[in-house]
């Protein structure tokens, strides 16, 4: 049995590169935002040090520490790791946005305004 005997003609591809033009598109946007992250998490290694600082201010405050470390490529380490974590924080609305304009051609109407409810209540 054909796929069109089984589908109405408006879900139907309309030619064979639909699922290809598809993979290119998220293809696209991942590399946007794969992209904008390591540029993030680059230009947030440069600040990283204020960021360790900034995050364990809170140990801080109870006594006066030093951060201890294992291994001596440890403290080069925890540095590569804030600056992930900034740079995820930092590129995530590019990220969404991404995300947002691969999967909004796809929805309906209706659907559309369901989910930007819910992007505002969250």
């Amino acid at each position: 049995m054909e796929l069109s005997a089984l589908l109405p003609a408006k879900f139907l591809p309309k030619h064979d590169s639909d699922f290809l033009w598809h993979l290119e598109e998220f293809r696209k946007r991942l590399i946007t935002s794969l992209l904008a992250f390591v540029v993030a998490t680059i230009i947030c290694y440069f600040y990283s040090h204020p960021l360790l600082e900034f995050l364990i201010r809170p140990l801080r405050q109870y006594q006066e520490t030093k951060l201890f470390f294992q291994n001596p490529y440890d403290a080069f380490l925890i540095h590569i790791k804030v600056a992930a974590l900034a740079g995820f924080v930092l590129s995530s609305p590019i990220f969404f946005t991404q995300l947002w304009l691969f999967l909004a051609p796809g929805l309906y109407e209706n659907e559309k305004r369901i989910l930007a409810g819910l992007i505002v209540i969250s």
